[in-house]
């Protein structure tokens, strides 16, 4: 494809804006001097939903590859294998399925279940390792209910607090928040560092989000149209865990 083409074939799924930003970002490669091969290869990393299929052994090398990327890593594992792997490394864990109970359920106020998600995303930033978002088998809806745009302006100080940003902690692995810690932390949380809001190691926090759903139907579940998880969808990569017997330990 040439430079002065006006829509990169295959991308006519992404939205206007995105084809549009799409094909800039192609022309501006090629104008630095980049080949029209390679251009193409890097805008279409960019602006494609990656799927990788892992044992659950390379677990962690897949999700440190996402995250180099730019990616979200949404690892897919029908049974609770990842779950449970989780539970017992250094990480911060968010009930996914229980924030949707809490609300459906429960009817537990959504600036309480969003306040506790906060202190949980907090605590991640705090320690500056990952943050596991766990939706088991639930269509966990952060892109219309458990999303800072969705609450009440008196709640968020017309914008000055932030509670569980889902644009941020969905996109480039939750990197972005790195940048909001002021409007995420409240005085209790920076008590013990002298009142300044800080990620003890950034380079090692991220978001990671696991679903139980199997492999042929966690994005009809997960990307509803009035629901789910925020689009577009090539801001993740998709980790699909194989479900024959492996080994028990990485």
């Amino acid at each position: 494809m040439g430079g002065g083409a006006s829509t990169i074939a295959g991308f006519e799924a992404l939205s206007p804006a995105d084809q549009a930003n799409a094909q800039a970002q192609y022309q501006a490669l090629v104008a630095d001097g980049t080949s029209d091969e390679t251009a193409m290869t890097a805008i279409r990393a960019k602006f494609t939903a990656a799927t990788v299929l892992i044992e659950l052994p390379q677990l962690l090398d897949a999700i440190a590859a996402a995250v180099s990327r730019g990616k979200t890593p949404l690892v897919v594992d029908a049974s609770d294998r990842v779950n449970t792997f989780f539970s017992y490394r250094q990480c911060t864990l968010l009930d996914g399925k229980k924030m949707a109970m809490d609300k459906s359920m429960r009817k537990v106020p959504v600036p309480e279940i969003m306040e506790e998600a906060r202190a949980r995303l907090v605590g991640a930033l705090k320690c500056g390792h990952p943050m596991v978002i766990a939706m088991n088998q639930c269509v966990v809806d952060v892109w219309k209910t458990f999303n800072d745009a969705t609450l009440p302006v008196d709640v968020t100080q017309h914008g000055r607090l932030a509670f569980f940003p889902s644009d941020l902690v969905c996109s480039n692995a939750g990197k972005g928040l790195l940048n909001h810690l002021d409007s995420l932390y409240r005085p209790a949380d920076t008590k013990d560092t002298s009142n300044i809001p800080l990620c003890r190691n950034p380079n090692e926090f991220h978001v990671v989000l696991t679903s139980n759903f199997a492999h042929v139907d966690f994005e009809k579940y997960l990307f509803k149209p009035e629901m789910g998880l925020p689009p577009p969808k090539y801001q993740y990569e998709f980790i699909l865990v194989q479900q024959e017997a492996i080994e028990e330990d990485l």
